[in-house]
């Protein structure tokens, strides 16, 4: 009864949400690297506007929180981050229905075309497996089923000219038209189990999504998203492999999914960038101070400062563990996050007692003490273990050994507080100065994956 209830527990929650998850108890955590130039501006540009008031921190949260499942699993961060500024600035009316996609793809996006039909009746084609002018910054409106994707048919007729509906959905008053086909499949070519038949299927599909068959011949194949939870095979419904025997609803969500994980990285950030700009949200300079300050903030470490001063001074100590925002500002240190008004929460180790920090529903972090946070802390891997095996997780994947004797206290921070470790000062350091001292101190340390030791 135990074990079930777990399971509901563990199966019935939004896709971000990780901690605990079995799926990941075993997994191995990324390694950490630098951020690229556009992670961290884009980090800057969210601070910024953030800042501004332009959106809230946890406006961005539900918006990445409703992303579909493959892109929150398969997306980087500073995607996410950019992702949700695209989406909230959409929604604020910063910018407009289809302005996005002009700056991304160009004009021609929206352009109205000629009209002259690419098909005519009886030519045969062949549905493509994703449209890439249609996805940019946000799950699409897909109106091409996914259980057609990649088969090939023939134009029974043209059925008119429309405006593009994955268009119109999001607001774009005059998207460009295009020709609607129908195209007729055989459906012993969709579906193993028909059998031989002459039986067909007509279906309704934009011209934008059908390629001749030289054209898919010498086009790159993209894998769909697997209902598993990886890149599937391509697929071409032919009879001579295994096919996937699941309802049509399921094909279409799988489909829908696969659409909805597009990987924006710079394109989508420096089109962002350059919007901002012209509205006059942000300047280049203000944005490289801010990306200045963060990488400050990772390499001087104003944390340490804190914990060196910590073990020199017990009154301090008592004033940080009681406010750590007012024992902060005492040294001239600013704890709140620089986008947000964060209260920091400093846990001390101790004899009997190591502390770790994690965030399992995102990647809360004291980002203005320590700088940007490290790949392994916004990873699902990080979240999902850190909660459930500690013990193991410090062990195999930082060489921290924790005694039997020792509690481990997990601290899973959610959206106003940031966790900061104030770790044991390390002995034979008693005649080391406070500025000796903060060197020793790590992030890492401060997180509560690493001791501190002595040079």
């Amino acid at each position: 009864m135990a074990l079930r209830s777990l399971a509901r527990r563990l199966t019935t929650r939004l896709p971000h949400d990780v901690g605990g998850l079995p799926s990941l108890a075993h997994a191995s955590l990324p390694k950490d690297k630098p951020l690229l130039p556009w992670e961290l501006e884009a980090h800057a540009l969210f601070a910024c506007l953030a800042k501004d008031g332009i959106f809230r921190t946890d406006e961005s949260r539900r918006v990445i929180e409703a992303m579909p499942e493959a892109s929150q699993r398969e997306w980087s961060y500073y995607e996410k981050f950019s992702s949700a500024i695209a989406t909230l600035l959409r929604e604020k009316g910063v910018v407009q229905p289809g302005e996005l996609e002009a700056e991304i793809y160009g004009d021609a996006c929206l352009a109205a075309s000629d009209g002259t039909p690419k098909f005519g009746v009886g030519d045969s084609v062949v549905v493509r497996r994703r449209e890439d002018a249609r996805t940019s910054w946000r799950a699409p409106h897909v109106r091409t089923p996914g259980y057609i994707y990649g088969a090939a048919g023939v134009v029974e007729r043209l059925c008119g000219s429309f405006a593009d509906p994955s268009l119109l959905a999001f607001g774009v008053a005059a998207p460009r038209p295009l020709n609607l086909y129908r195209v007729r499949f055989r459906q012993d070519a969709l579906w193993p189990e028909y059998g031989a038949s002459a039986d067909t299927l007509d279906v309704d599909v934009y011209e934008n999504w059908l390629l001749t068959p030289s054209e898919q011949a010498t086009a790159q194949a993209e894998p769909l998203f697997d209902h598993r939870g990886g890149a599937a095979a391509h697929h071409h419904h032919h009879h001579d492999h295994d096919h996937d025997h699941r309802s049509r609803a399921e094909l279409e969500q799988d489909a829908v999914a696969a659409e909805g994980a597009p990987r924006p990285g710079t394109a989508l950030h420096e089109a962002l960038v350059r919007i901002a700009e012209r509205r006059g949200l942000v300047t280049r300079a203000r944005l490289r101070a801010t990306a200045e300050a963060l990488e400050t903030a990772g390499a001087t470490l104003p944390g340490a400062a804190l914990v060196a001063r910590a073990w020199v001074d017990a009154s301090f100590r008592d004033a940080l563990l009681a406010d750590g925002n007012a024992a902060a500002r005492s040294l001239g240190i600013e704890a709140s996050n620089p986008n947000a008004p964060t209260h920091l929460t400093v846990v001390a180790n101790e004899a009997g007692v190591h502390n770790v920090v994690v965030c399992t529903l995102c990647s809360c972090y004291p980002a203005a003490l320590l700088g940007p946070s490290p790949a392994w802390y916004r990873s699902r891997e990080y979240r999902a273990r850190a909660v459930r095996q500690p013990r193991a997780l410090l062990r195999d994947a930082f060489g921290l050994e924790i005694a039997d004797g020792t509690a481990i206290r997990v601290h899973d921070s959610t959206a106003d507080l940031r966790y900061l470790v104030l770790p044991e000062r390390p002995a034979g350091s008693e005649s080391l100065d406070e500025a000796a001292l903060r060197r020793l101190v790590s992030r890492d340390a401060m997180i509560g994956v690493a001791a501190v030791h002595l040079d």
